[in-house]
């Protein structure tokens, strides 16, 4: 499927946005299964390094008209600015906290403003943040 979707973005780069999740970590991905999947595929693990260099290079979040914000997670109270996610070093496997790993990994929840989430990794946030 991975590869597919790189594929899409080649032939049509201004129709497709791919965003970076929280699975396209090697820590994630190598608990999960795709790096089982490719060793067993391939006999090796190149793929599954390449594989995770070019998640290293995907944007963290993206607009739709200026309007609407698109991130696999969610917010946090270290970006609250589109400037703030722009600062980002992307180029580097999802650390455990911090503002990258707040936007791949937070979740909204029913309480009011941030609190630390379940999952231990990110925030919850209220309606009042959103």
């Amino acid at each position: 499927v991975v590869s597919l979707l790189i594929c899409f973005k080649a032939k049509w780069p201004n129709k497709i946005t791919l965003l970076r999740g929280n699975h396209e970590s090697r820590s994630v991905n190598q608990v999960y299964g795709f790096y089982s999947e490719c060793h067993k595929k391939y006999g090796k693990i190149d793929a599954w390094n390449s594989v995770n260099m070019v998640f290293d290079y995907l944007p963290l979040a993206a607009t739709i008209d200026n309007e609407v914000y698109c991130v696999h997670g969610g917010l946090s109270p270290h970006t609250l600015t589109l400037d703030s996610v722009r600062t980002i070093d992307r180029f580097q496997d999802v650390p455990s906290e911090g503002p990258m790993a707040d936007i791949l990994w937070s979740d909204p929840g029913d309480s009011n403003g941030f609190i630390p989430s379940l999952r231990g990794c990110g925030f919850q946030w209220g309606e009042d943040i959103s």
